[in-house]
């Protein structure tokens, strides 16, 4: 939950950090995409990586991901480390995820560019820097979706989208820690996805969105052979989702399914978030969904711990239609765990 609320800090704040640090110069002109946090360099402070380029229309515009380590004063960031991604003309870094691929304890980096997936290590001699970037696999890739134990060996996998808009995993090998085997595609479309244990078993499973008949589909890794998926659930919720997340969301133990929408501006229909709640008796089943409109054209959200009241709460990101940028604050209710009261909007450009 802490990662949520940082990841949250940094959509928010994230005007105010191209504003810090010595080279405010190189952020003037920036396309921001993806973010992630971790205390990259262990001093117990949480740190940001982001996935940025010039800008989305110059030829020469710069490919990369920079690192932005906290400084000595809280909350003050200082950019520390450029890695530079090779690319099309047209090519930009779009998500970028953090997790341990290398078997070494200390989280890495990767991230893609619309076309390759790269990935960075981290110096366990010295924390907070990172090699240079080195594509996995081959191919064209759409985006990055989860670093996880996809096959069960205990060591970090790669789940991909492909740019046939496929499912993809480069299982790790585990003999030689920070290689990636050749993708494995497993034939079903996927725009998103989210990782996670969703039937008890302990084991890895998949929940994701395929944009075909715009669904959430459930894919349960198999015990008795890791690694292999079959699909055990497709649910219709919601109108054009475009983001998923798997978390115990009623602090069950169990974990549930959440999914933004970006709604339908000529049925009316606002964007949001659906919340599927899992069976307390019927393990890996999704039976009810609950929707939770948030503003038009939903795009993104993040699940933490918003009002301290240790219950998971949802910060939801939206563009509505000529309006630009809108974050919005949706409370859970401690009186009916798993559902959420009215929403409170924190940023609103216009």
């Amino acid at each position: 939950m802490k990662t949520a609320l940082y990841l949250l800090f940094a959509l928010v704040a994230l005007p105010a950090i191209q504003a810090c640090g010595n080279r405010t110069d190189y952020f003037e002109l920036v396309y921001v995409s993806g973010v992630a946090t971790d205390d990259l360099d262990q001093d117990g402070e949480m740190d940001i990586v982001l996935a940025i380029s010039d800008d989305d229309r110059s030829a020469d515009q710069h490919q990369g991901v920079v690192f932005r380590n906290q400084g000595s004063v809280r909350n003050n960031f200082s950019l520390a480390q450029r890695l530079n991604l090779r690319g099309g003309k047209f090519d930009r870094p779009d998500r970028v995820l953090l997790g341990d691929l290398n078997q070494d304890g200390f989280s890495d980096i990767a991230v893609d560019n619309g076309v390759t997936v790269y990935i960075s290590f981290q110096s366990a001699a010295s924390p907070g820097r990172f090699s240079a970037p080195r594509p996995v696999g081959s191919g064209s890739y759409l985006q990055l979706f989860a670093i996880a134990d996809l096959n069960n060996d205990g060591i970090n996998d790669l789940a991909v989208s492909t740019g046939a808009r496929r499912f993809a995993i480069h299982f790790q090998d585990s003999m030689n820690p920070g290689t990636f085997l050749p993708r494995v595609d497993l034939g079903i479309d996927a725009i998103a996805a989210a990782v996670g244990d969703l039937d008890g078993d302990m084991i890895n499973d998949i929940a994701l969105i395929d944009y075909n008949n715009d669904s959430i589909k459930i894919l349960l890794q198999d015990s008795g052979n890791v690694g292999s998926f079959a699909q055990a659930g497709n649910f219709g919720d919601g109108t054009n989702l475009r983001g998923i997340r798997v978390t115990d969301l009623d602090q069950d133990g169990r974990r549930d399914l959440a999914a933004v929408y970006r709604g339908n501006v000529e049925r009316g229909i606002r964007g949001g978030v659906s919340v599927r709640l899992q069976d307390p008796v019927n393990a890996g089943q999704f039976p009810v969904v609950a929707e939770y409109a948030a503003d038009a054209n939903g795009q993104g959200f993040a699940v933490g711990d918003l009002n301290l009241d240790g219950l998971p709460d949802l910060a939801v990101t939206a563009h509505p239609y000529g309006k630009g940028v809108r974050i919005s604050l949706l409370f859970q209710d401690a009186a009916a765990p798993g559902s959420f009261t009215g929403r409170v909007e924190i940023y609103d450009p216009t």
